[in-house]
C-alpha cells in the first residue's frame, strides 16, 4: 500500500463514504496537534466499525487526505474490557483514537471529514458478524447512521495555532534581540458551522444555541462540532 496524501474525489462519490466540508477559510489557518472525533452512531449489525478521515479542500476541488482513525464498536470500551455489543435501534456515542496533523490550510480552502465504516487495505476489514473475522468468509450488510443533535452532538475537535508577533523586527534590531514570534494554540469550535453533509437535508441547530438565528451558518471558535444530521449509511461487509 503506497503512503502519502492523495486526491480523495474518487473515493467522495461513493454512497457509502458521508462528507462534510466547512466554508472556506478566510485567512491561512495552521491546525496542529490531535484532532478528536466524537461521533454517535447507530447500526443493526452486532459489530461495526466507524472511520473517521480529515482532509484539505483545495478549491479547484482536490481533496487531500491529512490522517484518518478508526474504531471497531466492540472495543468501544477500551482494548483491555470485555467486548461490548450493539443493539439495533441504540445510539452509542464512541470517541475514535486521536488523529495528528500539522497543515497549513491557505486562504480559500476549506477543511473537510469523511465518515465510513471501512477503510481496507489500510485497516482491516469487519465483516460485522461479531466473529473473528480473520476465519470467516461470510459478512452480513450493516446499516449504520451517524446521529448530530443537541441530544447526540457528534463533534470534532482541532487545534488552531495562532502566531502572535510580539514585537516588531525594528524593535528587535534596536534592542540586539533575535525576538521570534511566539505560537499560540486554541481549540476551534465550528457549532454546526457549515460543515455540511453531501447528501443531506437542512441541518439541525447545534447543542447549547438555541436563540440564535441561521444556526446552520453559525461560525464560533473553541470546538470543531461537525453536523451530521442522522444520516443513514447502507454499507457491504468488505467491500
Amino acid at each position: 500500500m503506497q503512503a502519502g496524501a492523495f486526491d480523495q474525489r474518487r473515493m467522495e462519490a461513493r454512497d457509502d463514504i458521508l462528507v462534510y466540508t466547512s466554508d472556506a477559510f478566510k485567512e491561512g489557518t495552521e491546525v496542529s496537534g490531535p484532532i478528536t472525533p466524537t461521533l454517535y452512531v447507530s447500526s443493526d449489525a452486532k459489530d461495526t466499525d466507524f472511520t473517521v478521515k480529515v482532509l484539505d479542500f483545495y478549491p479547484d476541488g482536490r481533496a487531500y487526505n491529512l490522517d484518518e482513525s478508526i474504531q471497531r464498536m466492540r472495543y468501544r470500551d477500551g482494548y483491555d474490557k470485555p467486548l461490548t455489543w450493539m443493539e439495533s435501534g441504540k445510539v452509542y456515542k464512541v470517541t475514535l483514537q486521536p488523529l495528528t496533523t500539522s497543515n497549513y490550510f491557505a486562504a480559500g480552502h476549506k477543511l473537510r471529514i469523511e465518515v465510513s465504516s471501512s477503510n481496507f487495505p489500510r485497516f482491516d476489514r469487519n465483516l460485522n458478524t461479531g466473529g473473528n473475522n480473520y476465519d470467516e468468509a461470510k459478512g452480513v450488510v450493516a446499516h449504520n447512521g451517524v446521529h448530530h443533535s443537541k441530544q447526540h452532538p457528534s463533534a470534532l475537535t482541532i487545534i488552531v495555532v495562532k502566531r502572535v508577533s510580539t514585537s516588531s523586527q525594528a524593535e528587535r534590531k534596536a534592542d540586539g534581540r533575535d525576538g521570534h514570534d511566539r505560537l499560540e494554540g486554541n481549540a476551534l469550535n465550528v457549532c454546526g458551522a457549515r460543515l455540511r453533509p453531501s447528501r443531506s437535508a437542512a441541518l439541525p441547530a447545534p447543542p447549547d444555541l438555541p436563540d440564535l438565528p441561521d444556526l446552520p451558518d453559525l461560525l464560533t471558535y473553541s470546538y470543531l462540532s461537525a453536523s451530521m444530521a442522522s444520516i443513514s449509511v447502507a454499507r457491504r461487509a468488505g467491500a
